[in-house]
């Protein structure tokens, strides 16, 4: 489950419903000072819970969606670009993770990560002087090699 502030790995058993938020939290992290998760697969994240983003992996490493439905590869954000490369991960991703890093009270650090069903990923980073999202085609984006 993820949060603005932190995010949560739980365990779910067999008898349970995959989107009851009861079952045993194994592992809560709470992000670094200044560092917000702001979107996971096209859904923004909030502090309250209400509405925040969960995620399930199925035993094949694809992840659920509320309707109990398969998240379609691709993760449904369609072509992704970091500057002028377009992300080797399309149409195979099934995981968008937009975060920032703030700098000031205007500028931040973006990093937009992907990750597709055998773990492979891609970092995408750009810097934004007004604080909210930048778009990661322009020229100002970069990628973060790790």
């Amino acid at each position: 489950m993820f949060r603005k502030t932190n995010y949560s790995i739980l365990q779910k058993t067999a008898t349970t419903s995959w989107n009851d938020l009861t079952d045993t939290n194994l592992k809560r992290s709470n992000m670094p000072a200044r560092v917000y998760i702001d979107t996971i697969n096209l859904g923004a994240t909030s502090d309250s819970g209400v509405n925040s983003p969960t995620l399930v992996f199925t035993s094949t490493n694809r992840v659920k969606k509320s309707d109990d439905s398969l998240v379609p590869l691709g993760a449904g954000a369609g072509s992704l670009r970091c500057g002028n490369i377009v992300s080797p991960l399309d149409g195979k991703r099934i995981f968008v993770g937009y975060l920032k890093s703030e700098v000031t009270a205007t500028n931040s650090i973006w990093f937009r990560v992907e990750i597709d069903t055998s773990g492979e990923f891609f970092v995408c980073t750009m810097i934004s002087t007004n604080g909210s999202q930048p778009d990661f085609s322009n020229s100002g984006a970069n990628i973060l090699e790790l």
